[in-house]
């Protein structure tokens, strides 16, 4: 595999250990080795538990058939104990995929006594685990660092037991571990110490991702603001930060590895201690580059740090193109610190911005809609230097936030918003724009606020071929209902079903 022959190791590999576990993100190389999640737990098994751990990833090449690791091509029936690391709620059917395709039984319920033992984790997965919870001997519900001592052991002590009802026992008696075949609900989320642990950060460099051969480094986790429709502000609560010592000892420790650092968080601007970080790694000589930015919390001081060493691009999310719905969804910046952190990048040399906008959402107008172009467009003629792409998305609601119960407006709706965004763009000099898939976003619903009965949904769909016709198939034989009825209304569906 060309990607794997282009990696470098920043800590020890480890062929032999007390177990072996398959480590499976299951979407392509590209996409698993950019996320910090994979590396965090990687980095545990292998250097902090000495658990030989193997990786795998599932992309186009793949699909339905078996799953061989990137290390020494093995199967994934071949281990006791497989480990899913799930971001994102869209990459449940490659898990379905990716099992099937291996010959392991999909169900815990209904695996046999010598096939492997699975267990997951991510952010998906501590949001709503239910849709694929059935395919889990158990689920970490929050953070790696704050059970993986103890699941580590129970993994070394179990990987050859054959009784699934003890596996479950055991596994259950973890605090922050879901077992579904024994309880009705997930438990709450675990956190860990940040004390106690050290900053999330690669532990393999290559250039085959989205950040290629940059070292990523995460400064804080949870955040403040709340806004209501992300699930990650309101899963994880208030934000916690690293210290910028804690920060800055761990990327002067590889600083010979590489010669750009990305800075990682919700909101790496609002870190109290942020210009400290970004000017002290700079003035290593490295270039620093930041995962998200929100235009209130923006300082001369960050921008400037990051234009050091030649960052030349910054991305901020208005989310809205009017502060009236920005109110109504919770994020209360202004159009003026929009502009004011635009002005900045200018100011320091970085010539290159992308929005974030989301259309769909509860309470918004087509006066809305049309009001991004004319935010975008009054950007533009202002800031001449700079160049803009802008990337929107239809409102997914999440489980667990406030924005929940309203569901997704109607594929109708959201056709027309589309086209009336798109329209409000054409022709604005410097700008680029790109609108995600409609079909896509409501699949994505589906799995973000569906129960265990999606399980079975993506099951037939897959055995349907897999295209959008297919699931819609799939929902009504299963759910009996269609798709769309589903993603406006998943409280009352689920409750009559």
């Amino acid at each position: 595999m060309k990607q794997f022959v282009d990696e470098r190791w920043l800590i020890r590999k480890r062929s032999s250990g007390k177990a072996r576990v398959a480590l499976v993100f299951p979407n392509s190389y590209f996409v698993g080795m950019s996320n910090l999640g994979l590396h965090v737990v990687l980095r545990l098994l292998s250097e902090e538990y000495a658990i030989a751990c193997e990786r795998a990833f599932i992309n186009g090449e793949s699909m339905n058939k078996p799953v061989r690791t990137i290390e020494s091509g093995s199967l994934l029936s071949s281990f006791s104990v497989i480990a899913f690391s799930v971001p994102f709620e869209g990459d449940y059917p490659n898990i379905v995929r990716a099992l099937l395709g291996s010959g392991i039984t999909l169900r815990a319920v209904e695996r046999k006594p010598l096939e492997p033992i699975i267990i997951g984790g991510g952010t998906a997965l501590s949001i709503n685990p239910e849709p694929i919870a059935d395919i889990f001997d158990a689920i970490v519900m929050g953070e790696a660092e704050a059970v993986m001592g103890e699941l580590s052991t129970a993994v070394e002590a179990l990987a050859h037991e054959r009784e699934r009802e003890k596996i479950w026992e055991r596994l259950s008696s973890i605090d922050g571990v879901y077992v579904p075949m024994l309880m009705d609900r997930p438990p709450n989320v675990v956190l860990a110490d940040m004390k106690q642990i050290e900053p999330a950060h690669s532990v393999i460099l290559t250039r085959e991702t989205e950040f290629a051969n940059t070292f990523l480094i995460e400064i804080a986790r949870g955040c403040n603001f709340k806004c209501h429709y992300c699930a990650y502000g309101n899963l994880y609560c208030r934000a916690r930060f690293f210290t910028a010592d804690q920060v800055i000892n761990v990327v002067r420790r590889y600083r010979e590895k590489f010669d750009s650092v990305g800075l990682v968080s919700a909101v790496v601007s609002s870190h109290p201690e942020v210009e400290k970080i970004a000017c002290a790694i700079a003035d290593d000589g490295l270039r620093v580059s930041v995962s998200s930015l929100r235009a209130d919390t923006l300082t001369e001081g960050l921008v400037a740090a990051l234009s050091k060493r030649g960052s030349t691009s910054m991305t901020i999310a208005p989310e809205t193109g009017t502060e009236r719905l920005r109110r109504a969804i919770g994020k209360s910046i202004s159009d003026e610190d929009i502009e004011r952190a635009i002005k900045l990048a200018e100011k320091h040399g970085m010539h290159s911005i992308k929005l974030y906008f989301m259309f769909g959402l509860p309470f918004e107008t087509d006066e809305d809609v049309t009001a991004i172009g004319e935010l975008v467009k009054g950007l533009a003629e202002r800031q001449k230097g700079m160049s803009f792409t802008v990337s929107a998305c239809a409102f997914v609601p999440k489980k667990g936030t406030p924005l929940e119960r309203f569901g997704m407006a109607p594929a109708q709706v959201l056709e027309r918003r589309s086209k009336l965004l798109l329209s409000s763009l054409k022709g604005i000099e410097r700008v680029r724009v790109s609108i995600e898939s409609i079909r896509m976003s409501q699949l994505q619903a589906l799995f973000s606020l569906g129960d265990r009965r999606v399980l079975s949904v993506i099951e037939r769909a897959i055995g349907l071929g897999g295209s959008f016709s297919a699931w819609k198939r799939a929902v009504a034989e299963t759910l009996c209902c269609t798709l769309e009825d589903f993603t406006q209304h998943p409280v009352t569906t689920q409750a009559t079903n």
